[in-house]
């Protein structure tokens, strides 16, 4: 079969990224054969070093002796760093998360209020939880104080806080929304959902994510895809690269990670070069919670 990126999720992403790297694996020790041969033919023995360190290619050896000098604070594994501020996160998350959704149903108008709430009783079927929640969002829409911290203490009410971290939330909002709602042509999933998975899966990143690339592959975040020109300089100076242009449908960094990661091209819906590169802002759709992932 062939790769399946709608709707996965995290655990799916790296089961199938794990199911590329094993097929390629054959593939791979075929075509280092080769290069071994190419390099073999060669008996300058400075030629065949240059090969194998990579230390041919424009810039690269003062690549190679910088990275045998660089800055000790850098090196080391980052990993258990990196689990450890996702874990710490993940409550913070759920919170602005909670907030970004509440305010999204106060801002609605009266129709597509009502749709959402059809959705949610529909899904949901715990009608007082329906309930709590439109009783907060007409409360927070007549208030004329601090409209902020009435939502700090509304979504952490009970029902109205189980009903916003429920699975039946977000897709009611993504119906009444419409065309709205931005989401990834990779995952077909919106910013909210991407934030869900954050919320949900930073407790288990540490059993499944077992180097830097796999939690990119893990967690992701919605980006827009841009085209860099990269020169051979920018292996010393990074300011060397140039944005060229950005694309307008988005994407997602979890989705590009584990198909770039499996050697899998990915080209935009609108054609053009494959994409390599996500532009990672703070989402209009969860200024909050992506405003702590960006």
């Amino acid at each position: 079969g062939g790769f399946q990126l709608a709707q996965a999720t995290p655990k799916a992403r790296l089961a199938q990224h794990k199911a590329a790297v094993r097929t390629l694996h054959g593939a791979k020790e075929l075509r280092n054969q080769l290069s071994d041969i190419e390099a073999l033919r060669t008996n300058d023995s400075a030629s065949q070093a240059a090969f194998l360190t990579g230390a041919k290619a424009k810039y690269g050896a003062k690549a190679l002796r910088r990275a045998a000098h660089g800055d000790p604070e850098g090196e080391g594994p980052r990993l258990p760093g990196l689990l450890s501020e996702v874990l710490a996160l993940g409550p913070k998350l759920r919170t602005a998360l909670r907030l970004d959704l509440m305010c999204r149903i106060v801002a609605m108008d009266g129709a597509r209020r009502q749709r959402v709430r059809r959705e949610l009783e529909a899904q949901a079927g715990t009608a007082d939880q329906v309930n709590a929640l439109f009783a907060a969002a007409e409360a927070v829409s007549r208030s004329t104080a601090d409209g902020e911290q009435l939502l700090q203490t509304l979504i952490n009410e009970g029902p109205v806080a189980d009903l916003l971290d429920g699975p039946a939330m977000i897709p009611a909002l993504v119906a009444a929304s419409s065309s709205d709602v931005r989401t990834s042509y990779l995952s077909l999933q919106s910013a909210w959902d991407h934030l869900r998975e954050w919320c949900d899966a930073a407790g288990t990143a540490a059993q499944h994510c077992h180097t830097e690339y796999d939690l990119l592959i893990y967690l992701g975040a919605l980006g827009h895809p841009i085209e860099v020109e990269r020169r051979a300089a920018t292996q010393m100076d990074p300011y060397a690269m140039r944005v060229a242009r950005i694309r307008t449908a988005p994407a997602d960094t979890a989705s590009l990670s584990c198909a770039l990661r499996s050697e899998q091209p990915v080209v935009p819906p609108e054609g053009g070069a494959a994409v390599e590169d996500l532009l990672v802002l703070v989402d209009p759709d969860a200024p909050r919670a992506s405003r702590l992932v960006a």
